[in-house]
C-alpha cells in the first residue's frame, strides 16, 4: 500500500500526495497546473507569483476550519513580520490532517508563535518551517519553535539560494540543531509517523523546482 509522499517545491512550497488525493501548500503560477493538485493551500500571496486561474482547483487561504477530499484543514492567523503585520502583512499557517498524519506548515512566518497560536496548531507530526531569517524566522527562533512543538519530523524551508541571497544558508541551521550530517532527500515517503526517543528528526528535502 502506497503511503504519503511529500516533495519540496521551490522555496517553501510542498506537494503532498496520498493514496486518494493530493494538495499543495504555497505553490503558485505555472507550477500549479504542472503539478495538477485538486487542493491548494496558500499561507500568503506573492504578487510576483499569481495563483493559477484553474476552475477545478479548490483554494484555502484564510483562517478557519475546512474539510475537503478527506483532509481536515485548520488555518490560523499569523504575521509575516515582527510588527503585527504592519510591514509585510499577515499570513495563514496551517495544520493539515491527512491520512492520519498531522502536517504543520508555517509559510514565511515572521515571528515566534504565541501561546494561543501554538494551542491552535496543536500536536504536529511533520513540521515545515522557515529557518533562513531576513523576512522570516531565524535558525535560532526555528529551533526554539521545534522544541516547543516537538514534532516527530521537522523540514527546514526558506534558506539561501542563488535567487534568495539575503537568507542564511541551510548549513547554519543544521549546525545549530546538531544535524550537519543530514543527507538531502528528493522526497519524504512514509505510511505513519512514530516519535523518536532521541527527539525531532531533521529531514532536508531537495527542491523539485529551484528558486
Amino acid at each position: 500500500m502506497r503511503g504519503m509522499e511529500i516533495t519540496l517545491i521551490r522555496d517553501t512550497g510542498i506537494l503532498v500526495r496520498g493514496k486518494e488525493t493530493s494538495c499543495t501548500v504555497d505553490v503558485y503560477g505555472e507550477d500549479l497546473p504542472r503539478l495538477n493538485p485538486p487542493l491548494a493551500l496558500i499561507t500568503h500571496y506573492d504578487t510576483k507569483k499569481p495563483l493559477s486561474s484553474s476552475s477545478k482547483l479548490s483554494v484555502f487561504d484564510l483562517p478557519g476550519e475546512y474539510e475537503a477530499r478527506g483532509m481536515v484543514i485548520r488555518g490560523i492567523a499569523a504575521t509575516h513580520d515582527r510588527e503585527g503585520g504592519n510591514e509585510r502583512g499577515t499570513l495563514t499557517i496551517f495544520q493539515i490532517l491527512f491520512e492520519g498524519i498531522k502536517l504543520g506548515h508555517l509559510g514565511h512566518l515572521g515571528r515566534p508563535l504565541s501561546k494561543e497560536q501554538l494551542e491552535l496548531l496543536g500536536d504536529i507530526n511533520i513540521l515545515f518551517l522557515p529557518v533562513g531569517g531576513h523576512d522570516a524566522l531565524s535558525a535560532s527562533e526555528a529551533i526554539e519553535l521545534i522544541n516547543e512543538i516537538e514534532p516527530a519530523i521537522a523540514v527546514p524551508l526558506h534558506v539561501r539560494t542563488p535567487g534568495l541571497p539575503a537568507l542564511t544558508p541551510l548549513s547554519d541551521f543544521l549546525k545549530k540543531v546538531g544535524a550537519s550530517a543530514a543527507e538531502p532527500q528528493k522526497k519524504l515517503s512514509l505510511k505513519s509517523v512514530n516519535p523518536s526517543e532521541e527527539g525531532t528528526d531533521i529531514v532536508v528535502l531537495t527542491p523539485l523546482l529551484d528558486t
